[in-house]
């Protein structure tokens, strides 16, 4: 076996005492000419500890190195397992106290001086720790004072036991086995030198008993070998320290351990490599990220952007890199709080102080086209860093950095912002988004400015839990909250954390509310709407009451936003929300509050169910002119119904509403109407659930802008009379059980697009719709309706594109569906009574006539007859179309059957996409599978194709089970990923629910002569209903279906 350096276990005889060995303590120079292992490719460490461990590091390796690694293994091995026996601090004094020396004169010896290195304070003149005077700056000898010589050839330095010279980190001389004729003369004893390894002498059962000592398992020469090491070993070389903490091969439960050691290091080298602030956490990662997006190596001219949240950490992580690699940059310079100085000076004053930090040049700067051209001429030939930080505004980089040109090779621009479009505007294409704090990054980043080590707070871990919630990761929130506590006791921490819960810290929101301030009104408006109702809803219907309100363009302005970083849109629970830090809600919040912090009344949004009970038990009679938006959800134990109705009567500025009132609660006797008062002019967006209003209000009310009107679940009898709403566009009524009667006026709404009636069981008659000549999407389900019951006029309504008359009691229609020339959706499920399928028009790209039970043979047998007027329609040349048919003949009559598999593979001839038009897929499902609204199917190339010898063919059986058939061309896949003409066979498999029978066939292409209807007008659109791209999970084409079955 090779010769193992480093720590060595050696085998104790029975009953012996634990002991430490040391043949010599040497010299703290001595680490700079130690000798390395003979076969250092052995040594085999991780890419990541490798990277880390620079020639940067190894600078300050010597002095650091040693007494951080004692340090992380006792904050590691406090995480041992319980059971572990602890020693005490007097057991662990003498146990590793053989190293300690003093020397003669009573001074902190060279070990003694290692050991405690991190109890001296940090010299201001050079940056590091150490005893007496700083010689920075004179020609004095660091190390014995004198002069006329440096320290790398101080006479006090022991010879170099292997050239014969002084101890140098340079000596070039090849390292030879030293014996007695290789000695340099005078060299008496040097032979010491090659043992610097501490021999333990414990047991197995000691070492497993004894906190500070770990043990691993190291691939060293091809060999495993069982290392064993303790806390104070701080005397070790470096590179023996390296061989041990690098996990290149762990076993058993000591991997946690290495694991955690290696990455505690790491941060604190990278803390101790820091110019910028001792206290930096969670950097080094997010220096890596942001190093690799600059390529400082690599040439031409790069701007790179950081982008984030205010008070993220975006100016750190740009300064404390600056200071990193600014070495490496002829000139340099930091253009600090771009936002702020550019509102107090013209951008003149910034180029002036750009140049000047730059090329220390004091020139005047008469303009800013002129200060454009200096910057330029100056910079074109020089490597420069440059850290253009806040910028707001696109002007600003225009005149600080207009173009990659303006600087010479290899130079860098950072730019932090807040505001993402500004960076794409400008063409900067590296943009790194900022990570906030990870939790165990916030308890880091909280204990440095909160916690007071000479007087603790008591109970600071459970108080301090509070503020790292609620900070969410925002270092800005963490520092300023964390230096307010750090003096306090525990009662006044509780009390500034209550006080926290109602007033947040003003620093905090003034530094975030800089961009909200930055925003247009409208914007502001919008945000403000998000922040206070709209966050973990629905994008699609917050934004239904978006485009309800006049002003707002939600597109655009919340794509605004989000560049901004100010909301974001996640998926949560399963479901895409908009979301926003908590901070930056609470910002929002803060705005509202502020604009009158002790009356709800006189703000302009309420939210909160608190204030809209406050106000309602105070004068309702006083009009108010202050609130704009108001949503109330009612509480289980009392019913406030009719004092909401009177204060809402009263608010004459509001926008939009959004009550639900309580359900299965009696209320309090007092009617539950709007007044006669209820007037606001400006509304928009009205919205009431479960209301006890029999009606909403008396006869005809004038809301000239309200274009969204939703009821459901109210106790109505009648709908109010619709000619005070011009600008209706949205009608909702749903589960309006006592509802009898639809006002006729509706009939007449040549503004309406959207009208929907949902069980609705008492409603006997609806009005006629022949005027509705705007009305986009029509909804009368489960409403029990008869023949003659459906309006007739339906069939003249040209620009329907989706009906929806499922549950309903008709057996036959009294008008034409092909008339409907650009009808996209329709829906006949659940006619029990339907006794004959209509004619459907080419437009038509989803039907569902799905029954529980088909009762003639003329439904069932018209299944097939509806496919094949399908396949002749609009959607066979570019589209897509499913079919969701009563009864089993079409799966019956298949080609080729359908099998009981999941995933069906379909074998493709020669020249396939020359002679056919797209896919054909039959689908016989489980019902559960059409209760939810997504359903999907995975398209991938497959290696062989179709085979009847290893799978059943399908066969129709009992249950309820319904056929799914989907029509998918050719031209919706070209434009997805992996979609490859040259493929021999393609899978389709079912992602989710049960499946009894499944297949799939080709559809040639066909002549257009002959057809039943065709299109007059090209008004296709199969964006609402149908989803195709490519997964990268499954590494297929996904087709999604977005339209809900049931």
């Amino acid at each position: 076996m090779a010769e193992q350096k480093g720590i060595l276990r050696k085998q104790p005889q029975e009953h012996e005492e634990p002991r430490i060995e040391n043949e010599e303590l040497v010299n703290e120079d001595d680490h700079e000419h130690n000798e390395q292992p003979e076969n250092e490719d052995e040594l085999t460490l991780e890419p990541r500890v490798a990277k880390a461990i620079s020639d940067e590091v190894c600078k300050i390796m010597e002095e650091k190195l040693p007494a951080l690694i004692a340090k992380a293994l006792k904050d590691t091995l406090k995480d041992k397992p319980e059971g572990t026996k602890e020693s005490t601090k007097e057991e662990s004094k003498q146990k590793w106290s053989s190293g300690l020396k003093r020397n003669g004169d009573d001074k902190p010896g060279l070990f003694m001086k290692r050991l405690k290195v991190e109890e001296v304070e940090t010299c201001i003149k050079c940056g590091k720790k150490h005893w007496g005077k700083c010689r920075l700056g004179t020609t004095l000898c660091y190390r014995c004072g004198q002069s006329g010589h440096f320290s790398y050839n101080c006479s006090s330095v022991h010879q170099c036991y292997n050239c014969g010279g002084f101890i140098s980190k340079n000596c070039l001389k090849p390292k030879t086995k030293i014996n007695e004729s290789t000695k340099p003369e005078g060299s008496k004893g040097v032979e010491k030198h090659k043992a610097k390894a501490h021999a333990f002498t414990m047991t197995k059962d000691q070492v497993d008993k004894d906190p500070d000592v770990v043990t691993g398992t190291f691939l060293i020469n091809d060999g495993c070998s069982h290392a064993c090491y303790g806390v104070n070993m701080t005397l070790l070389p470096y590179s023996y320290w390296v061989s041990m903490i690098a996990p290149v091969l762990v076993t058993g439960h000591e991997s946690p351990f290495i694991e955690k050691v290696v990455n505690a290091v790491l941060d604190r080298l990278f803390l101790l490599n820091s110019c910028v602030d001792e206290d930096l956490v969670g950097m080094r990662t997010r220096h890596q990220e942001l190093e690799l997006l600059l390529d400082v190596n690599s040439v031409g001219v790069r701007m790179v952007g950081i982008w984030g949240v205010g008070g993220g950490g975006k100016t750190t992580l740009a300064t404390s890199l600056y200071m990193k690699i600014s070495q490496d940059f002829q000139n340099h310079c930091i253009v600090e709080n771009i936002r702020e100085r550019a509102c107090k000076h013209d951008l003149t004053k910034l180029q002036k102080n750009m140049l000047s930090a730059l090329f220390n040049v004091k020139e005047e700067i008469s303009s800013v086209v002129v200060g454009k051209n200096m910057i330029k001429n100056m910079s074109s030939r020089r490597k420069v860093l440059v850290i253009l930080d806040d910028v707001d505004k696109l002007d600003q980089l225009e005149a600080l950095a207009g173009k990659h040109n303006w600087f010479g090779s290899g130079s860098r621009i950072i730019i932090t912002t807040r505001d993402q479009h500004l960076l794409r505007a400008h063409k900067v294409y590296h943009v790194y988004s900022i990570r906030l704090l990870t939790d165990d990054e916030a308890v880091q980043v909280f204990k440095i400015h909160a916690y007071n080590e000479e007087d603790p707070v008591e109970d600071y871990e459970t108080l301090s839990k509070s503020v790292i919630s609620y900070a969410s990761g925002l270092p800005l929130a963490l520092k300023v909250i964390g230096s307010f506590l750090c003096d306090k006791n525990k009662n006044e921490w509780m009390s500034a954390l209550d006080k926290l819960k109602e007033k947040p810290d003003r620093t905090v929101m003034d530094i975030l509310k800089l961009s909200f301030d930055g925003l247009e009104d409208d914007q502001k408006d919008l945000f403000l709407d998000i922040a206070c109702f709209w966050r973990f809803e629905s994008p699609d219907y917050a934004m239904e009451m978006f485009e309800a309100c006049a002003g707002y363009h939600p597109e655009i302005e919340i794509k605004v936003l989000r560049q901004k970083a100010l909301i974001t849109i996640v998926n949560k629970w399963g479901v895409n929300v908009l979301d926003m830090h908590d901070l930056v809600q609470e910002m929002g919040h803060y705005i509202v509050r502020g604009e009158h912090p002790n009356d709800p009344r006189k703000r302009s949004r309420v939210w909160k169910r608190e204030d809209m009970e406050e106000m309602c038990f105070g004068d309702a009679t006083m009009e108010n002119y202050e609130t704009e938006a108001l949503r109330y959800h009612g509480r289980d134990k009392n019913d406030i119904s009719s004092r909401i109705c009177e204060i809402m009567s009263s608010m004459k500025k509001l926008r939009w509403i959004d009550v639900n009132f309580i359900k299965d609660v009696k209320g309090d006797g007092r009617p539950t109407i709007f007044s006669d008062s209820f007037h606001p002019i400006e509304l928009c967006f009205l919205k009431l659930e479960f209301g006890k209003q029999k009606e909403l209000w008396k006869g005809c009310k004038h809301l000239p802008h309200l274009k969204v009107l939703h009821l459901e679940s109210m106790d109505l009898q009648s709908t109010p009379d619709f000619h005070g709403l011009p600008q209706l566009q949205k009608l909702t009524l749903n589960s309006c059980y006592y509802l009898e009667e639809i006002h006729p006026s509706i009939g007449s709404h040549t503004s309406l697009e959207y009208l929907k009636i949902f069980n609705c069981r008492k409603l006997r008659m609806f009005p006629t719709v022949v005027h509705m000549r705007n009305l986009k999407t029509l909804k009368i389900r489960l409403c029990d309706l008869k023949n003659g019951e459906i309006p007739s006029g339906i069939g003249e309504l040209s620009k329907l594109k989706e009906l929806d008359l499922g549950s309903n009691d008709f057996s036959h229609l009294d008008f034409s569906i092909s008339q409907l020339t650009c009808l996209k959706v329709l829906n006949l499920s659940r006619c029990d009574n339907l006794i004959e399928l209509p004619d459907l028009p080419s437009s038509l790209v989803f039907l569902n006539a799905k029954h529980w039970i088909p009762r003639t043979t003329n439904i069932v047998n018209g299944g097939e007859r509806l496919l094949q007027s399908m396949l002749e329609g609009d959607a066979i040349k570019n589209g897509s179309m499913i079919l969701l048919p009563p009864g089993f003949k079409i799966p019956m009559g298949f080609t080729p059957p359908l099998l009981k598999v999941r995933r069906y593979t379909l074998q493709l001839p020669e020249n396939w996409q020359d002679y056919f038009s797209g896919f054909l897929i039959c689908v016989v499902l489980d019902y559960v599978m059409f209760l939810g609204d997504d359903f999907k199917i995975i398209v991938k190339q497959a290696l062989s194709g179709v085979s009847f010898e290893d799978d059943l063919v399908w066969e129709e059986s009992d249950g309820k089970w319904y056929t799914l058939v989907w029509y998918v061309s050719f031209d919706l896949l070209r434009d997805t990923a992996r979609w490859n003409q040259t493929y021999k066979a393609l899978s389709f498999e079912i992602t989710e629910g049960k499946c009894s029978g499944f297949g799939a066939r080709l559809v040639a292409k066909k002549n257009r002569s002959g057809l039943m209807e065709t299109s007059t007008t090209n008004s296709y659109d199969y964006t609402p209903l149908f989803k195709i791209e490519y997964d990268k999970a499954s590494n297929a084409i996904m087709m999604s279906s977005l339209y809900n079955y049931s």
